[in-house]
């Protein structure tokens, strides 16, 4: 849901800057636009994806064996609400509403962040995992989700770009399309 309101007002702010003379012309964008373009396609898109990916990992390595792999149905929400603390189900009681459908397919980041890094039932993780998903949070907060401006100059976004490649591959994730969104110049 925040996504899709951050989604609308990224749109609203590139047409209101481009000042279509037409929605069948062409939008012009500032390469620093761009770049923000392409951090919000990363964040929505590969991001999230590979997050999903993580919360599978883990879960399926603490649960498979005693209650069964997890395959995004809503049994699988249940077992993770039957595994989470009292505290933690109020205190995350939005999230909560998403998570117990089992579908990690609806979940954002907010949600799979919560799953990973503060949920009862994926605790002691591994080091390295836990380090390369909060740098992942901390990356989609600053330049996504709390960036005041709907641009980033070249410097930064290369910076954003490698910091995620890296812990793409810290995690054991496929960093492909997140190459290929930063060097595409035509959306």
């Amino acid at each position: 849901f925040n996504t899709f309101f951050r989604w609308l007002k990224i749109v609203y702010f590139f047409l209101t800057v481009s000042k279509c003379k037409s929605m069948a012309s062409s939008l012009k964008f500032t390469e620093e636009q761009l770049n923000y373009l392409k951090v919000c396609l990363i964040v929505t898109d590969e991001l999230a994806g590979g997050l999903r990916e993580i919360f599978k990992r883990e879960w399926d390595n603490r649960f498979k064996a005693t209650v069964g792999e997890w395959k995004d149905e809503p049994k699988n929400g249940m077992d993770f609400w039957n595994r989470e603390s009292l505290r933690n189900r109020k205190r995350s009681a939005v999230l909560w509403k998403t998570i117990i459908n089992g579908n990690r397919a609806e979940w954002n980041c907010t949600t799979l962040f919560y799953a990973i890094l503060y949920s009862d039932c994926i605790h002691s993780l591994n080091p390295v995992v836990r380090s390369n998903v909060d740098s992942l949070r901390r990356f989609r907060n600053e330049k996504f989700s709390h960036n005041p401006r709907g641009y980033l100059s070249s410097v930064d976004f290369q910076k954003a770009i490698l910091e995620i490649i890296t812990a793409f591959h810290a995690l054991g994730l496929p960093a492909q399309n997140i190459r290929e969104i930063a060097n595409k110049t035509i959306f």
